[in-house]
Protein backbone atom coordinates (compact mmCIF):
# COMPACT_ATOMS: atom_id res chain seq x y z
CA UNK A 1 0.00 0.00 0.00
CA UNK A 2 1.45 3.38 -0.96
CA UNK A 3 1.24 6.33 1.40
CA UNK A 4 0.26 9.74 0.11
CA UNK A 5 3.04 12.23 -0.36
CA UNK A 6 3.84 14.16 2.82
CA UNK A 7 3.25 17.90 2.78
CA UNK A 8 4.31 20.40 5.43
CA UNK A 9 1.31 21.56 7.49
CA UNK A 10 0.49 25.24 7.42
CA UNK A 11 0.56 25.44 11.26
CA UNK A 12 1.98 22.99 13.78
CA UNK A 13 -0.15 22.04 16.80
CA UNK A 14 0.39 24.37 19.82
CA UNK A 15 1.99 21.64 21.95
CA UNK A 16 4.71 21.16 19.32
CA UNK A 17 7.16 23.81 20.39
CA UNK A 18 10.70 23.94 19.06
CA UNK A 19 12.01 22.80 22.41
CA UNK A 20 9.71 19.81 22.57
CA UNK A 21 10.62 18.73 19.06
CA UNK A 22 14.25 18.39 20.04
CA UNK A 23 13.26 16.18 22.99
CA UNK A 24 10.96 13.98 20.92
CA UNK A 25 12.19 11.21 18.67
CA UNK A 26 13.15 12.48 15.20
CA UNK A 27 11.77 9.39 13.56
CA UNK A 28 8.53 10.08 11.75
CA UNK A 29 6.12 7.70 10.09
CA UNK A 30 3.65 9.42 7.74
CA UNK A 31 0.03 8.59 8.56
CA UNK A 32 -2.13 6.60 6.19
CA UNK A 33 -4.76 9.33 6.33
CA UNK A 34 -5.75 12.33 8.38
CA UNK A 35 -3.73 14.86 10.29
CA UNK A 36 -0.25 13.91 11.54
CA UNK A 37 0.09 13.46 15.33
CA UNK A 38 3.20 13.64 17.49
CA UNK A 39 4.50 10.47 19.11
CA UNK A 40 2.68 9.54 22.34
CA UNK A 41 4.72 10.25 25.47
CA UNK A 42 4.03 8.28 28.67
CA UNK A 43 3.57 10.25 31.83
CA UNK A 44 4.96 8.83 35.01
CA UNK A 45 2.36 8.21 37.69
CA UNK A 46 2.99 9.61 41.09
CA UNK A 47 4.01 6.86 43.45
CA UNK A 48 2.59 7.31 46.92
CA UNK A 49 4.27 5.83 49.95
CA UNK A 50 2.68 5.48 53.41
CA UNK A 51 4.58 8.61 54.44
CA UNK A 52 3.47 10.77 51.50
CA UNK A 53 1.54 13.88 52.53
CA UNK A 54 -1.58 14.34 50.40
CA UNK A 55 -3.88 17.34 50.72
CA UNK A 56 -7.62 16.90 51.14
CA UNK A 57 -8.15 18.74 47.86
CA UNK A 58 -6.04 16.17 46.02
CA UNK A 59 -8.05 13.32 47.48
CA UNK A 60 -11.42 14.96 46.91
CA UNK A 61 -10.55 15.70 43.28
CA UNK A 62 -10.74 11.98 42.48
CA UNK A 63 -14.10 11.45 44.19
CA UNK A 64 -17.67 12.06 43.19
CA UNK A 65 -19.58 14.62 45.28
CA UNK A 66 -21.37 11.84 47.15
CA UNK A 67 -18.14 10.00 47.86
CA UNK A 68 -16.46 13.22 48.99
CA UNK A 69 -19.21 14.01 51.51
CA UNK A 70 -19.22 10.45 52.91
CA UNK A 71 -15.42 10.46 53.07
CA UNK A 72 -15.32 13.73 55.00
CA UNK A 73 -17.96 12.49 57.46
CA UNK A 74 -15.97 9.30 58.04
CA UNK A 75 -12.81 11.34 58.50
CA UNK A 76 -14.51 13.52 61.11
CA UNK A 77 -15.75 10.43 62.98
CA UNK A 78 -12.23 8.92 62.96
CA UNK A 79 -10.74 12.15 64.34
CA UNK A 80 -13.30 12.23 67.18
CA UNK A 81 -12.66 8.57 67.96
CA UNK A 82 -8.90 9.17 68.01
CA UNK A 83 -9.29 12.12 70.37
CA UNK A 84 -11.52 10.08 72.67
CA UNK A 85 -9.18 7.07 72.75
CA UNK A 86 -6.08 9.21 73.16
CA UNK A 87 -7.60 11.16 76.03
CA UNK A 88 -8.70 8.00 77.81
CA UNK A 89 -5.29 6.38 77.30
CA UNK A 90 -3.47 9.39 78.72
CA UNK A 91 -5.74 9.44 81.78
CA UNK A 92 -5.14 5.74 82.43
CA UNK A 93 -1.40 6.11 81.91
CA UNK A 94 -1.20 8.94 84.43
CA UNK A 95 -3.27 6.95 86.91
CA UNK A 96 -0.97 3.90 86.58
CA UNK A 97 2.16 6.05 86.97
CA UNK A 98 0.65 7.64 90.04
CA UNK A 99 0.01 4.23 91.62
CA UNK A 100 3.65 3.22 91.25
CA UNK A 101 4.75 6.75 92.28
CA UNK A 102 6.49 7.67 89.01
CA UNK A 103 4.24 10.51 87.87
CA UNK A 104 6.71 13.22 88.85
CA UNK A 105 9.46 11.75 86.64
CA UNK A 106 7.22 10.66 83.77
CA UNK A 107 8.78 13.23 81.40
CA UNK A 108 12.22 11.66 81.68
CA UNK A 109 13.35 9.02 79.14
CA UNK A 110 13.31 5.46 80.47
CA UNK A 111 17.00 4.99 79.69
CA UNK A 112 17.76 7.40 82.56
CA UNK A 113 15.76 5.30 85.08
CA UNK A 114 17.32 2.99 87.65
CA UNK A 115 16.59 -0.74 87.60
CA UNK A 116 13.98 -0.40 90.31
CA UNK A 117 12.22 2.43 88.47
CA UNK A 118 12.15 0.36 85.28
CA UNK A 119 10.59 -2.49 87.24
CA UNK A 120 7.87 -0.13 88.44
CA UNK A 121 7.30 1.04 84.85
CA UNK A 122 6.61 -2.58 83.86
CA UNK A 123 4.09 -2.90 86.67
CA UNK A 124 2.44 0.36 85.56
CA UNK A 125 2.10 -1.06 82.04
CA UNK A 126 0.47 -4.20 83.47
CA UNK A 127 -2.14 -2.34 85.53
CA UNK A 128 -2.87 0.57 83.17
CA UNK A 129 -5.96 -1.07 81.63
CA UNK A 130 -7.34 -2.08 85.07
CA UNK A 131 -7.27 -5.87 84.51
CA UNK A 132 -9.39 -8.31 86.48
CA UNK A 133 -6.56 -10.88 86.51
CA UNK A 134 -2.98 -9.75 87.09
CA UNK A 135 0.01 -12.12 86.70
CA UNK A 136 3.33 -10.88 88.10
CA UNK A 137 6.65 -12.68 87.71
CA UNK A 138 9.23 -11.63 90.33
CA UNK A 139 7.58 -8.20 90.77
CA UNK A 140 9.96 -7.11 93.55
CA UNK A 141 13.15 -7.91 91.66
CA UNK A 142 15.59 -5.00 91.62
CA UNK A 143 13.54 -2.82 93.97
CA UNK A 144 14.92 -1.13 97.04
CA UNK A 145 13.19 -1.70 100.42
CA UNK A 146 10.98 1.37 99.98
CA UNK A 147 10.01 0.32 96.45
CA UNK A 148 9.17 -3.20 97.65
CA UNK A 149 6.91 -1.76 100.30
CA UNK A 150 5.08 0.32 97.68
CA UNK A 151 4.48 -2.64 95.37
CA UNK A 152 3.39 -4.92 98.23
CA UNK A 153 0.90 -2.26 99.30
CA UNK A 154 -0.33 -1.95 95.70
CA UNK A 155 -0.83 -5.71 95.39
CA UNK A 156 -2.84 -5.76 98.60
CA UNK A 157 -5.00 -2.88 97.36
CA UNK A 158 -5.76 -4.79 94.16
CA UNK A 159 -6.62 -7.86 96.23
CA UNK A 160 -8.96 -5.86 98.47
CA UNK A 161 -10.63 -4.49 95.30
CA UNK A 162 -11.66 -8.04 94.38
CA UNK A 163 -9.11 -8.66 91.65
CA UNK A 164 -7.23 -11.92 91.10
CA UNK A 165 -3.45 -11.65 91.42
CA UNK A 166 -0.98 -14.45 90.70
CA UNK A 167 2.58 -13.81 91.88
CA UNK A 168 5.47 -16.07 90.88
CA UNK A 169 8.62 -15.67 92.96
CA UNK A 170 11.55 -17.61 94.41
CA UNK A 171 11.91 -15.18 97.33
CA UNK A 172 9.44 -16.75 99.72
CA UNK A 173 9.46 -14.04 102.45
CA UNK A 174 8.38 -11.51 99.81
CA UNK A 175 5.50 -13.74 98.73
CA UNK A 176 4.46 -14.15 102.34
CA UNK A 177 4.42 -10.36 102.75
CA UNK A 178 1.80 -10.15 99.97
CA UNK A 179 -0.47 -13.10 100.74
CA UNK A 180 -1.00 -16.16 102.92
CA UNK A 181 -2.62 -18.19 100.13
CA UNK A 182 0.18 -20.04 98.35
CA UNK A 183 0.95 -22.90 95.95
CA UNK A 184 4.36 -24.49 96.57
CA UNK A 185 5.92 -26.11 93.49
CA UNK A 186 9.15 -28.11 93.62
CA UNK A 187 10.66 -29.86 90.57
CA UNK A 188 7.40 -29.43 88.68
CA UNK A 189 5.25 -30.99 91.42
CA UNK A 190 2.80 -29.24 93.74
CA UNK A 191 3.92 -29.82 97.33
CA UNK A 192 1.19 -27.87 99.08
CA UNK A 193 -1.64 -25.45 98.41
CA UNK A 194 -3.64 -23.26 100.76
CA UNK A 195 -3.05 -21.04 103.78
CA UNK A 196 0.55 -21.01 105.06
CA UNK A 197 -0.36 -21.34 108.73
CA UNK A 198 -2.86 -24.13 108.08
CA UNK A 199 -0.22 -26.05 106.12
CA UNK A 200 2.23 -25.59 108.98
CA UNK A 201 -0.29 -27.03 111.42
CA UNK A 202 -0.49 -30.20 109.30
CA UNK A 203 3.26 -30.80 109.52
CA UNK A 204 3.14 -32.74 112.79
CA UNK A 205 6.54 -34.36 112.26
CA UNK A 206 8.22 -30.99 112.88
CA UNK A 207 7.75 -29.38 116.31
CA UNK A 208 6.59 -25.77 116.46
CA UNK A 209 9.12 -23.19 117.58
CA UNK A 210 7.92 -20.37 119.86
CA UNK A 211 10.29 -17.56 120.78
CA UNK A 212 9.46 -15.38 123.79
CA UNK A 213 11.35 -12.24 124.73
CA UNK A 214 10.96 -11.23 128.37
CA UNK A 215 13.07 -9.93 131.32
CA UNK A 216 11.93 -13.08 133.25
CA UNK A 217 12.76 -15.52 130.43
CA UNK A 218 14.70 -17.85 132.78
CA UNK A 219 11.87 -18.11 135.32
CA UNK A 220 9.43 -18.77 132.48
CA UNK A 221 11.66 -21.52 131.06
CA UNK A 222 11.92 -23.14 134.47
CA UNK A 223 8.14 -23.31 134.90
CA UNK A 224 7.51 -24.68 131.40
CA UNK A 225 10.35 -27.22 131.44
CA UNK A 226 8.18 -29.56 133.55
CA UNK A 227 5.50 -29.81 130.88
CA UNK A 228 5.67 -33.02 128.78
CA UNK A 229 4.68 -31.29 125.54
CA UNK A 230 7.77 -29.05 125.68
CA UNK A 231 10.45 -30.93 123.74
CA UNK A 232 13.36 -28.52 123.76
CA UNK A 233 14.39 -25.15 125.24
CA UNK A 234 17.15 -22.88 123.94
CA UNK A 235 18.30 -19.59 125.47
CA UNK A 236 19.47 -16.30 123.98
CA UNK A 237 20.91 -14.44 126.99
CA UNK A 238 22.14 -11.44 125.02
CA UNK A 239 18.67 -10.89 123.52
CA UNK A 240 16.86 -11.82 126.73
CA UNK A 241 14.79 -14.47 124.94
CA UNK A 242 14.04 -18.16 125.10
CA UNK A 243 12.80 -20.50 122.35
CA UNK A 244 10.55 -23.48 123.03
CA UNK A 245 9.84 -26.46 120.74
CA UNK A 246 6.49 -28.18 121.17
CA UNK A 247 4.10 -30.49 119.34
CA UNK A 248 1.03 -28.92 120.97
CA UNK A 249 0.81 -25.21 120.38
CA UNK A 250 -2.67 -24.86 121.86
CA UNK A 251 -1.71 -26.46 125.17
CA UNK A 252 1.48 -24.41 125.29
CA UNK A 253 -0.30 -21.08 124.83
CA UNK A 254 -3.00 -22.01 127.36
CA UNK A 255 -0.31 -22.70 129.94
CA UNK A 256 1.57 -19.53 128.98
CA UNK A 257 -1.55 -17.43 129.63
CA UNK A 258 -1.87 -18.97 133.09
CA UNK A 259 1.78 -18.25 133.94
CA UNK A 260 1.50 -14.66 132.77
CA UNK A 261 -1.36 -14.11 135.24
CA UNK A 262 0.25 -16.08 138.12
CA UNK A 263 3.80 -14.73 137.77
CA UNK A 264 2.99 -11.29 136.45
CA UNK A 265 5.33 -11.82 133.50
CA UNK A 266 6.31 -8.90 131.32
CA UNK A 267 6.26 -10.26 127.75
CA UNK A 268 7.96 -8.04 125.16
CA UNK A 269 7.60 -10.24 122.08
CA UNK A 270 6.19 -13.61 121.00
CA UNK A 271 7.12 -14.96 117.56
CA UNK A 272 7.13 -18.29 115.72
CA UNK A 273 10.44 -18.57 113.81
CA UNK A 274 9.25 -21.57 111.79
CA UNK A 275 5.68 -20.46 111.14
CA UNK A 276 6.50 -18.89 107.78
CA UNK A 277 6.59 -19.83 104.14
CA UNK A 278 10.34 -20.51 104.03
CA UNK A 279 10.17 -22.94 106.94
CA UNK A 280 7.11 -24.69 105.49
CA UNK A 281 8.88 -25.08 102.15
CA UNK A 282 12.03 -26.43 103.80
CA UNK A 283 10.02 -28.96 105.84
CA UNK A 284 8.12 -30.14 102.76
CA UNK A 285 11.30 -30.52 100.68
CA UNK A 286 12.95 -32.53 103.47
CA UNK A 287 10.00 -34.94 103.48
Amino acid sequence: MEHPEYTEPEQWPPQWSARSLFRRPRRYTPPAAGRPRPPRVRRRRRKLSPWTTVSLAEVAAHLTPRQAVVWLLNLEAMIRLYESITGRALARAERALELVELKEVSRRPIRSYSRGMRQRIKIAQAIAHDPEILILDEPLSGLDPLGKRRIIKLVKEFRDAGKTIVVSSHVLPEVEAMTSEIVLIHHGKILARGDIHFIRELLDSHPHMIRIKSPQFRELAARLAAENYVLNISFEPEAGAVTFETHHRDRFFNRLNELVLDMGLDLEEITSPDDNLQAVFDYLVER
